[in-house]
């Protein structure tokens, strides 16, 4: 479902069966019994400290010193359905999920921005950021999404895509 490599090299594989990490030819796989919130995974993304960071249909986790740390609803989020994750060049986490809109994690807190702060769907498929710092967001049916100083400004099929929803 996702791919990822890391600092040092490492390749991060997301399956069915959960987080595998492909290290000098060798596999290694962590699931539910290590820790991680449902199998499924669906985003990885590396953070500045070189920890993980884990998209699940039951919720983000966060995988540093051989540990796992999740979060879901009782942490502040307003879906566990976890899509797609970015994290931009001042460190912040972006999360997409599947019908909570997209979350910002900073300092430890979570913040949802969804239709009501002017994104046109929110169930968000894909996250990515530009070399200028906006925050781009592929949704489900609403098509596309730029972020820029606190202001989204919205793409769709009637300013010329050819499908609402964007994947990638």
């Amino acid at each position: 479902v996702t791919l990822a490599e890391d600092r040092e090299d490492n390749l991060w594989i997301g399956t069915e069966g959960g987080l595998v990490c492909l290290r000098n030819g060798q596999i290694k796989t962590y699931a539910t019994r290590e820790g991680l919130p449902n199998n499924e995974i669906f985003a990885i993304a590396e953070d500045g400290d070189g920890s993980l960071w884990i998209g699940t249909h039951e919720g983000l986790s966060h995988f540093a010193n051989g540990v796992f740390r999740n979060y879901d609803l009782k942490d502040g989020m307003p879906s566990a359905y976890v899509r797609c994750l970015q994290i931009t060049s001042d460190g912040t986490l972006w999360i997409g999920t599947n019908g909570g809109g997209l979350i910002r994690r900073n300092a430890g807190q979570f913040h949802a921005f969804s239709m009501r702060d002017g994104l046109p769907s929110n169930a968000i498929a894909s996250l990515r950021q530009d070399n200028r710092g906006s925050l781009w967001i592929g949704t489900f049916g609403g098509g596309l999404a730029r972020l820029y100083d606190s202001t989204f400004t919205s793409y769709s099929t009637k300013d010329g895509l050819p499908a609402g929803d964007v994947w990638s």
